[in-house]
């Protein structure tokens, strides 16, 4: 195992390269960026973008996790043991080799909580553009549909009679 990418708290390359890849496919596939105004046609929104929502719970008891934490607590337990078992002297030493493990054990710890929770930001964050992409287009649609009403009033209170051809 690489000890350095234990350790490591921030995302990869890679991974911001994803991330970007799919916010820029979320703006760009909304047509929200579009100039041309389409007046007097609905606006049929961008098929709905599926992405796995960040409440949703993905997957909770893993078989490397459980392992995991077993691992941890059968070690913990046993360095416990261990500095309490010795019969020579105070056992200051194995108290401090007890404390280096366990401030080890919090490092890695830190860094694996807190990339778990950079990758929950990111997609949190993509939820909320799709949430955002939605609401736009419904917004955009509504505003299509009022324009092409005041034009229709605007023609009608001219004179002008419409003739609905379907």
């Amino acid at each position: 195992m690489n000890w350095q990418k234990a350790v490591n708290s921030t995302l990869g390359r890679a991974d911001n390269a994803r991330f970007l890849e799919q916010f820029r496919y979320i703006i760009v596939a909304s047509q929200l960026l579009n100039s041309h105004s389409y007046l007097g046609q609905p606006i049929v929104p961008s098929r709905q973008l599926t992405l796995p929502t960040p409440d949703a719970p993905q997957q909770v008891l893993t078989l490397s996790g459980t392992a995991t934490t077993a691992g941890v607590a059968f070690g913990l337990a046993w360095m416990i043991h261990w500095v309490r078992g010795g019969k020579q002297g105070t056992g200051l030493g194995r108290l401090a080799t007890l404390c280096v493990v366990v401030g080890m054990l919090a490092v890695v710890s830190y860094s694996y909580v807190r990339r778990q929770w950079l990758q929950y930001l990111r997609q949190q964050n993509l939820a909320e553009v799709s949430h955002y992409v939605g609401i736009a287009q419904e917004f955009d649609t509504a505003a299509s549909a009022a324009l092409t009403l005041v034009q229709e009033v605007e023609l009608v209170s001219r004179g002008y009679r419409l003739y609905v051809t379907a």
